[in-house]
């Protein structure tokens, strides 16, 4: 049976990086991350909150973005015509 997880499209971290709009990801330790637009964060599984981390800190690949995203990187559209 295909899950969500399955079908969503994963990006690098400099492409959510560049393209600026929040998106998650999970290491192999189930530890969650967050990139919020600006700052990339960090919250192990047993944790009641985010921590700020640098952005090598944070997975180089394996980032999603929302399931109903529509930014180019999501879309496939470059911006250019």
């Amino acid at each position: 049976m295909s899950t969500t997880k399955d079908r969503l499209p994963y990006y690098s971290r400099f492409e959510v990086l560049t393209e600026g709009e929040p998106a998650w990801a999970l290491d192999q330790r189930a530890v969650l991350y967050h990139f919020d637009g600006l700052c990339y964060w960090r919250r192990p599984c047993d944790a009641p909150g985010f921590k700020r981390v640098t952005s090598w800190q944070a997975p180089s690949y394996g980032w999603f973005h929302r399931v109903d995203c529509a930014c180019p990187l999501c879309t496939g559209h470059d911006g250019t015509q």
